[in-house]
């Protein structure tokens, strides 16, 4: 707080059964370590989606489904009202936007015991909602990928002990019957990662009760063509990336790279010299391996689709450690670099760049200064038609959008606009065949809740950005 104060928002478990419930509590010490108060635990069932604010007149805010706002002494304060948004006890989990504008949103309710899967049209109306009950046990949904193909939108992910794909018709809603793939799997262990490939199956990998990573392949019409173990003793599955062909490469535990073929056939188990904790894997099959410390430069090293080893290359010093937000052409690759770091409160600015990277030598091409709210680090959309590439991300209640020539990095313009709420959250952006722009944000309102929120936007922007005018 302003005047030294420090509030704590603890999450604790203390129950017999695993995920049965959870306790928040608020504390809050004056500048000298004194106490001087300690809330009485509120039950939760999920250890997700709560926050703690601080506001200028020193009071102090948790904000779950039952927000709580405090005095400096403990003593309860009335909320104050907002209609930004209705009240909600749902959960937003994922999102994903058709070439359209259309959009389809998956959305959870522990306390109801079940998750929805919703469809809206490219102007924005609710076309269907589609809920699905479940014992949410083990956690519930967890880990889940939201998955679009040619007819329905699918989940994949962890259910109650279950991995499970299960699919939606996107004409109605319409539920097809739930593939489980391993069941009895301990929520501890589950780990997900999906992809729909250009003939639309489903490329799943997912962890087993026993520790394994499985490599499987569901078609079109929801049938199970393979379910194995790809990896040999001694390899761990590590960071992972899959691509539009259904291929998947994998940092491992032994200091080398895996290409998987979407039916699960090892391609190639490439060694190599630094300790990769990232990778990327662009339509073509190369991969692009980074490196991460939390004190240095992300280092990069591309390998090609044979498994060739071509070039290592040392980003720029600065305050940045991750190398992000990959999007490939046939010559380069765009990301930004940023900082993954452990932050203890507040929401400051920090710098970052856009990069401009040769596939063919791993030269920097350019490099921009890109500035961002930390959280937020921003997204990448390559705007081929305007030889652009725009970024977004969160500013407090609004979104900043930014564009750079793809020649050379020059800032052509950029715009922030409002969410209506105090926060919002970018999920996810796109440019739609129509050339507009389409986001989708998790927005919260400290008093009423949180909510998906869709947006459209012109892609045009205001030149003064473009003449040093910048936040």
């Amino acid at each position: 707080a302003q005047n030294g104060d420090v509030t704590t928002a603890l999450l604790y478990y203390a129950d017999s059964q695993p995920g049965t419930n959870y306790y928040l509590q608020q504390t809050r010490m004056d500048g000298s370590g004194s106490a001087l108060f300690m809330t009485s635990p509120q039950i939760r069932q999920s250890a997700r989606d709560f926050e703690l604010e601080i506001f200028p007149d020193d009071s102090s805010l948790t904000i779950t489904s039952t927000p709580q706002r405090l005095t400096r002494n403990g003593g309860a304060l009335a909320l104050p009202q907002t209609a930004a948004i209705t009240t909600r006890t749902s959960f937003n989990e994922d999102s994903v936007i058709a070439a359209d504008g259309s959009t389809y949103l998956l959305t959870t309710n522990p306390s109801g015991k079940l998750f929805g899967v919703s469809a809206y049209s490219s102007t924005g109306a609710l076309r269907w909602h589609t809920p699905v009950a479940s014992s949410w046990s083990n956690g519930g949904l967890v880990g889940e990928w939201l998955l679009l193909r040619s007819n329905d939108a699918c989940i994949a992910g962890y259910l109650d002990g279950d991995e499970i794909v299960q699919c939606f018709a996107r004409s109605d809603g319409t539920a097809s019957p739930r593939v489980v793939l391993a069941s009895s799997i301990p929520q501890a262990s589950t780990a997900s990662e999906a992809v729909v490939t250009n003939a639309d199956q489903i490329v799943l990998l997912y962890r087993s009760s026993d520790g394994s990573m499985h490599h499987a392949l569901i078609d079109a019409a929801n049938h199970v063509l393979h379910d194995v173990t790809p990896l040999q003793t001694g390899e761990t599955w590590g960071g992972s990336a899959q691509n539009i062909n259904g291929e998947t490469a994998v940092v491992t535990s032994t200091s080398s790279v895996l290409k998987l073929a979407a039916d699960g056939t090892r391609l190639y188990a490439v060694p190599t010299d630094l300790a990769f904790s990232g990778v990327a894997l662009a339509a073509d099959g190369s991969a692009i391996l980074v490196t991460y410390s939390s004190s240095s430069p992300p280092q990069l090293e591309r390998i090609d689709a044979s498994g060739n080893r071509l070039w290592q290359n040392t980003m720029p010093p600065g305050p940045y450690n991750s190398a992000a937000a990959m999007r490939f052409t046939a010559n380069d690759v765009y990301f930004t670099l940023t900082q993954n770091l452990i932050f203890g409160g507040g929401h400051p600015v920090l710098n970052g760049l856009v990069v401009k990277q040769a596939l063919a030598d791993g030269a920097i091409e350019w490099s921009s200064p890109l500035t961002y709210v930390f959280a937020n680090s921003p997204r990448l959309v390559l705007d081929s038609n305007n030889a652009a590439v725009l970024t977004f991300s969160g500013w407090g209640n609004m979104t900043r959008v930014q564009q750079f020539a793809m020649p050379d990095g020059t800032l052509r313009g950029g715009k922030l606009e409002s969410c209506g709420v105090d926060q919002c959250l970018l999920e996810r952006a796109i440019i739609a065949t129509d050339g507009t722009l389409r986001l989708v944000h998790d927005t919260t309102d400290y008093f009423s809740g949180s909510a998906f929120e869709l947006t459209t936007m012109q892609n045009e922007f205001d030149k003064v950005f473009a003449n040093g005018f910048d936040l």
